[in-house]
């Protein structure tokens, strides 16, 4: 090294002290001088080295403790000739820094293993939470070993808020010290020794603004309510053990209570109290109050009421929510989570304490992790008692920046792609099913909904799919027992997600076989025109399912309000279209309400070998009413009671009743599956599927 390199560094370092102790009194800070000497280093060179050292510490004032000094040497390994803590009067520490042998030279460049040792002297028995720290690591070369690890170094540094100043005599490469300064601002590098004297008042700038920064731990204890009084009993002597163990008459811990169950209530607040002893109080006035597991309600209130400037809350705390239940589920396992979620995504970290849990997968996922250290689990009162120690030496190792949210488990998204299936009869159809989970599904299940019933399907020959890999249903050789409302399950650990409904439409089995077919349509003035048109197009939806074409099914229609009136005979229209058009042509007539006479004129006059009624074949009536008969009333059921005598299937549509005897009175037996009742006329469509189902199974 050039002769003039320590007395340089002597200059450089003491304009750094007169900064600190021109601070005032209520400034302090710990400093460690870190140096790199290499074995062509002359003895001459290294005394001066220890001379700038003694004269470094001649500029603070030990005895007031305001300043203190630690210093290193390094090489291939670091060398603590004394640490800060190590000498308390100017005496002790001259007669150190004199006693500091030369060994300690090497042309090994460590300066992982001096940033390493650097922190250990910060950490060592006595660390101060209230002083600035500072790191001024001097050297002449790049490290030759371990320089791989000068990066997380670094992090680590600043999150222990360690400022890092690194000064390059002659390095023209600076991608190294660039990597160990905690701020791009505090790099130096000066072409030789003698160019060091220039960064004298740059570098005293540096040491003004060093200032500590301030620390401490917010805490919000949250104890579940909804536990027996002797479990409750055990959170609250707990809570007054941690009072005790942790900080809080200095004030580097504030310490907040909430209490909850069905409901949260916040007990005392962060600003409330700042003594242990007035903490233990105020748990002594909490009082047990039963209920349902809330949890979920209870961080959020902790989150949004606790966590607050108004409330006590320090923005340069780390927060903390240490959540202590006997429960193994909440209210809702995934609303728990996601206030988990919202609480880590605002800074919060949750500790979870659980007694006697027999399933943890809820607290699991509810603490925050790793579990090692966020989560305990207690089987008695005397293992809870153990734990304050424990979450004390937790918190007071990590860091001073909380890590991201970690996403929690979701409830799996399960889409059909489609609401509508339709499939000719004995073919096969797939219900497209998607799922999205996280983490991934275990089982997926699909479901016929009935009257808002759903029943399991069977994985038998005529279904396939309806697994985690292939989510889809596939239905084979559909028949009309396939016919009706479908939903797709998925369940992982948060819970089950559903679809929405999906319904099959099964067509063409009909076809298949013949059968005649009579519509009968009310056409009062309750139904009203507009009201009408629904009708006829319900007519043309119900048999849109039917195989017109063949001759097999034939179809005629008639209305009725006051009077009665054929449209058209089974025999008038043969193909689809045609009857399309004329079920359109069916005009609207106000009236009052014959049905009786409905019934009869279709019996008498339509169920006839002239007007088309085939021997052998099933005779089928479908009947549309808004109401009771108001024409001849009592007439009504006998008249349907000699239609069905004659064979004749029936089966009644109403719309909007309230009463629907006479609607299952002209239904055929059994009236629970040939009788239909719809809220109103919009909802034809929903039922036009239904009814040709139980006409086709009826008949077959």
């Amino acid at each position: 090294m050039p002769k003039n390199a320590v007395p340089l560094y002597i200059v450089l370092v003491l304009s750094l002290l007169d900064q600190i102790s021109a601070q005032g009194d209520s400034d302090k800070a710990d400093i460690v001088v870190a140096f790199h000497a290499s074995s062509s280093t002359s003895r001459e060179d290294f005394q001066s080295l220890l001379t700038f050292v003694k004269g470094l510490v001649s500029r603070v004032d030990f005895d007031e403790g305001r300043a203190r000094l630690g210093v290193l040497a390094y090489g291939e390994n670091p060398h603590v000739q004394f640490h800060l803590h190590e000498y308390r009067t100017w005496t002790d520490v001259y007669n150190a820094i004199s006693n500091i042998n030369d060994n300690v030279r090497s042309n090994i460049v460590d300066t992982s293993g001096a940033l390493i040792e650097s922190l250990i002297m910060f950490d060592y028995q006595y660390t101060r939470t209230d002083v600035s720290k500072a790191v001024f690591l001097i050297t002449d070369a790049a490290s030759t070993i371990n320089d791989n690890y000068l990066s997380d170094l670094t992090l680590v540094m600043q999150n222990e808020n360690i400022e890092v100043f690194p000064i390059g005599i002659g390095i023209w490469d600076k991608s190294e010290l660039e990597t160990i300064a905690t701020s791009p601002k505090n790099v130096y590098t000066v072409s030789q020794y003698s160019k060091l004297q220039t960064l004298t008042n740059i570098l005293r700038q540096d040491v003004q603004s060093l200032k500590p920064r301030e620390t401490g731990y917010d805490l919000v204890v949250i104890l579940d309510s909804s536990v027996s009084q002797e479990y409750f009993d055990w959170m609250t002597t707990f809570t007054k053990h941690l009072a005790d163990t942790i900080c809080i008459d200095d004030g580097e811990f504030k310490v907040g209570l909430l209490r909850y169950s069905t409901d949260s209530n916040v007990q005392f607040n962060l600003k409330d109290y700042q003594s242990s002893g007035n903490v233990r109080k105020a748990v002594d006035n909490v009082r047990y109050q039963g209920g349902i597991t809330n949890t979920a309600q209870a961080i959020d209130t902790a989150r949004t009421q606790m966590f607050r400037p108004d409330q006590g809350d320090r923005d340069y705390a780390r927060n903390f929510i240490l959540l202590i239940t006997g429960q193994n589920k909440s209210l809702s396992t995934s609303d728990a989570w996601r206030a988990a979620e919202r609480a880590e995504k605002d800074g919060i970290q949750l500790y979870v304490i659980g007694l006697n849990i027999n399933d943890s997968v809820e607290l699991d996922e509810t603490s925050s992790h790793p579990l090692t250290t966020y989560q305990y689990l207690t089987k008695s009162k005397r293992e809870l008692e153990l734990v304050p120690p424990q979450i004390y030496a937790d918190l007071l190792r990590m860091s001073k920046n909380p890590p991201s949210m970690r996403q929690r488990p979701t409830i799996p998204t399960v889409r059909v792609l489609s609401t509508r299936y339709p499939v000719k009869y004995r073919t096969s159809v797939t219900l497209e099913c998607v799922v999205d989970s996280y983490p991934p599904h275990t089982k997926v299940t699909w479901y016929r909904v009935t009257n808002g019933d759903r029943t399991e399907m069977e994985k038998v020959t005529d279904y396939c799919g309806s697994t985690v890999n292939v989510p889809s249903l596939t239905i084979n050789r559909a028949d009309f027992y396939d016919n009706g409302n479908y939903v797709c399950t998925a369940e992982n650990v948060a819970g089950v997600g559903s679809s929405e409904e999906t319904r099959v439409i099964v067509s063409g089995a009909c076809g298949l076989t013949k059968v005649d077919i009579v519509i009968i349509l009310e056409s009062s003035a309750s139904v009203n025109d507009s009201n009408f048109q629904k009708m006829k197009n319900f007519c043309k939806d119900f048999l849109k399912n039917a195989d017109l074409d063949s001759g097999n099914i034939q179809i005629g229609i008639v209305s009725y309000s006051t009077g009665v009136h054929i449209e058209f005979q089974m025999n008038d229209y043969s193909t689809s279209q045609d009857i399309m058009e004329a079920i359109d042509a069916i005009p609207y007539r106000n009236g009052s309400k014959n049905t009786a006479d409905g019934l009869r004129i279709m019996r008498s006059q339509m169920f006839t070998a002239a007007n088309g009624d085939r021997d052998g074949v099933p005779n089928v009536v479908l009947i549309l009413t808004d109401g009771w008969s108001n024409i001849s009333s009592q007439r009504t059921f006998s008249e349907a009671e000699q239609a069905r005598a004659k064979g004749i299937n029936i089966y009644s549509i109403g719309i909007g009743l309230r009463d629907t005897r006479e609607l299952n009175d002209m239904a055929s037996e059994p009236a629970s599956e040939n009788s239909f009742n719809i809220q109103d006329f919009d909802e034809f469509a929903a039922v036009s599927d239904q009814v040709f189902q139980a006409v086709c199974l009826g008949k077959l």
